[in-house]
């Protein structure tokens, strides 16, 4: 293995000369939407407390401790009464933090931009409401500092060749939407005018137009709208979603799923910079062995083509073990002291200019 990269020691344009080559990916999880949505462990513990409420923080505690996440979504489906609208059910859990923190006129507005699958398709008015809440709420999370990016790197001619989201929810999306439209606020009523750079893919059956990133939900998302008995169905990803450890098993076992071939494909043609993924999810780290395994049959040595951006952990002695978890899936780690660093770093990497405030 090779020495650790810390923000201390990262070179600039670290990965700008594969990008050059072969372009790059974002793939993002969970991570990149907190504090505005819940993480899985709090998703979770949720749904346990609302199916037993009278259950004893031991017992619960013992709960979360012996089963994966999806294994515990699936016991709740088995144990809930709501299971005709689970995934409603499961929308609702998703997007409390946010209802509670919005007006009713501020949610409509969230989810319509939450629901759009280009940016030309809402008004001035809208968009500047949305940026409303944009800069209140979202500006803690890295969703905030990864939409920034994109469309800095898509104006330089360096844009994602796709980003690939484990999320549910929409919000990366939605940011970079906001910061692709905000230019033409009050300059121009022709939606042509507008660039597009983004396609929502959902299902098997999106397409994406040459010149637009695609922006992919590899594990369906909820995106009807935020409310019981109001939804949008702008896209068809609810039916796809993949929560439970049945859904996990069944996309598992299909080798050819739209989710692998998508998955597969820009991994294994392009750098993919990962942010706020754990790396416990077996389907990514059986596409990731894959791809390892055959380029290792090519070139006849192992090597690291992609980068996950973490936080460094507590324990010190703990990095080594860390890297090398990931190392054989073709993984290398760039370590962060805190989130705050996160910007700093992947503008370092692709050499990209600092963020004009």
């Amino acid at each position: 293995m090779k020495r650790q990269l810390t923000t201390e020691n990262i070179e600039k344009g670290l990965v700008l000369g594969k990008v050059n080559l072969s372009g790059w990916s974002l793939c993002i999880g969970a991570g990149t939407s907190q504090p505005v949505f819940p993480s899985w462990k709090e998703l979770v513990n949720s749904l346990i407390h609302d199916i037993n409420p009278d259950i004893r923080p031991r017992a619960c505690k013992e709960v979360m401790n012996s089963f994966s996440y999806d294994t515990l979504i699936q016991a709740a489906y088995t144990l809930t009464e709501q299971k005709e609208n689970f995934a409603q059910y499961l929308q609702k859990k998703l997007y409390s933090k946010l209802e509670g923190a919005t007006t009713s006129e501020e949610l409509d507005c969230l989810r319509f931009v939450f629901t759009q699958v280009t940016a030309n398709r809402f008004e001035d008015e809208v968009l500047v409401n949305y940026i409303k809440v944009r800069d209140r709420l979202f500006k803690s999370t890295s969703a905030y500092v990864l939409a920034r990016i994109v469309k800095d790197a898509t104006d330089m001619n360096l844009q994602p060749k796709s980003i690939m989201s484990f999320n549910a929810e929409s919000l990366l999306y939605s940011l970079i939407i906001s910061f692709e439209r905000e230019p033409y606020i009050g300059k121009s009523k022709k939606k042509k005018d507008v660039k597009e750079i983004l396609d929502m893919v959902t299902s098997s059956t999106c397409h994406c137009l040459s010149g637009r990133t695609p922006y992919i939900f590899c594990h369906g998302a909820l995106l009807e709208g935020l409310r019981e008995g109001d939804y949008y169905n702008m896209s068809q990803g609810t039916p796809n979603l993949v929560f439970s450890e049945s859904s996990y098993i069944n996309l598992a076992n299909k080798v050819f799923s739209w989710q692998s071939s998508n998955f597969l494909h820009y991994c294994s043609s392009s750098v993919v910079i990962f942010v706020g993924i754990s790396f416990t999810d077996p389907n990514i780290r059986k596409w990731l062995t894959w791809i390892q395994t055959e380029r290792s049959l090519e070139s006849g040595k192992e090597g690291t083509l992609h980068y996950w951006i973490n936080v460094k952990p507590r324990n010190v002695e703990s990095m080594a073990w860390i890297e090398a978890s990931v190392w054989h899936l073709g993984v290398r780690i760039i370590w962060m002291n805190s989130w705050d660093e996160l910007d700093y770093v992947i503008r370092m990497i692709l050499a990209l200019p600092p963020y004009d405030k």
